[in-house]
């Protein structure tokens, strides 16, 4: 009966840990301009959207993600989707890492930005993936 006790404290600790994790996720994404996203239902990943991906030079993105701020997310087509979309856990680091995750992608969007005005150029040619 003891083990059982521990587990659900343990439980406990571990579901809330989840949720401020999912609040921080929620707050980023809820005033986030470039990217949108539908809320899970359960689970610690999400899969946001560059909602405008012509504006966006999808590779840059994730080099720049990996590269210049080894940031890790998954991209979109490992799971049969379109680059814009990607995977992101938030599960497993800690907050402060996770903050530090999401300040790494908002600076690896603002740097893929194409120039204003030249995306609407790019609704000539398809966004590959």
């Amino acid at each position: 009966m003891h083990c059982l006790r521990q587990r659900n404290m343990r439980l406990d600790v571990i579901r809330a840990d989840i949720r401020n994790k999912l609040d921080l996720v929620k707050q980023w994404l809820g005033q986030h301009e470039l990217l949108e996203w539908v809320e899970p239902g359960g689970g610690v990943v999400c899969f946001p959207r560059m909602p405008e991906p012509r504006r966006h030079d999808i590779d840059a993105f994730y080099h720049s993600l990996l590269a210049d701020h080894a940031t890790y997310v998954g991209a979109g087509h490992w799971f049969a989707m379109p680059c814009h979309y990607f995977r992101l856990g938030y599960g497993w680091p800690g907050l402060e890492e996770l903050h530090g995750g999401l300040a790494n992608i908002d600076k690896a969007l603002s740097s893929s930005l194409r120039p204003t005005g030249a995306w609407h150029l790019s609704a000539l040619y398809p966004v590959p993936g």
